[in-house]
């Protein structure tokens, strides 16, 4: 009878640890968009992008303006709410590890319901990517160039 019940209980175990080694790595975003009342505002837009490789991923927030987007690799994060008549909201830097389920509750502020912003400069030539200067030259001064050539 001793041994039955040892056996039972080395394979809970066993069972048990390979239940808690299969634990999930991803983690999760969550919280609630409210208004500058503290109501809840439905139908809110939430995107969530991983900073290093773009990766978004996008939910709403519900009737009670809850929302939750799961699945997020482990990186750092930025979440952008936009809704009708409230100013877009931008969280940058939300670093989400293996298993974090972070509370983002958003509070949002009124503001116009559509801003147009109208570019009408043209964009200088500017090379951004280093300090290298060039100019164009003509081919005569090509041809008085200097030659360190040995002649024969």
């Amino acid at each position: 009878m001793t041994k039955r019940i040892g056996q039972v209980v080395l394979a809970l175990s066993l069972t048990l640890a390979g239940v808690c080694s299969a634990q999930e790595f991803r983690g999760a975003v969550g919280g609630t968009v409210t208004d500058p009342s503290g109501a809840p505002v439905p139908g809110a837009t939430i995107i969530v992008t991983e900073t290093r490789t773009s990766t978004r991923s996008q939910t709403a927030s519900d009737g009670t303006g809850k929302y939750e987007v799961l699945f997020l690799l482990p990186g750092d994060y930025d979440v952008g709410v936009s809704a009708h008549g409230f100013k877009d909201y931008l969280r940058k830097a939300l670093h989400i590890g293996a298993g974090d389920h972070p509370v983002i509750d958003i509070p949002l502020t009124l503001g116009e319901a559509a801003q147009t912003v109208e570019v009408t400069a043209d964009v200088p030539l500017v090379n951004s990517e280093n300090a290298s200067v060039g100019q164009a030259i003509t081919t005569k001064e090509v041809e008085d160039f200097p030659v360190n050539a040995v002649r024969p």
